[in-house]
């Protein structure tokens, strides 16, 4: 599971995960990133949990039924 990561000179937490190489294409990037606009160590993690991960980009390019009604939230 990704960790939280804490930007080295303003101290404020990202979340970063890798793409999945099948969907570089249709997403435009390698990887996944975040601002969880937080300082506080606990709150980044608490808040890491509802961030997307590689397998629901996965759910995404399938076409996960959740995505089909309108813009998909990632």
């Amino acid at each position: 599971m990704p960790r939280p990561q804490k930007h080295p000179k303003t101290g404020i937490y990202y979340y970063r995960q890798r793409v999945p190489v099948d969907l570089h294409g249709q997403l435009g990037n390698k990887t996944v990133t975040r601002s969880l606009r937080t300082k506080t160590c606990r709150w980044a993690i608490a808040t890491t949990m509802p961030a997307p991960t590689a397998l629901q980009l996965h759910d995404v390019s399938r076409g996960n039924p959740l995505c089909d009604n309108g813009p998909c939230p990632f």
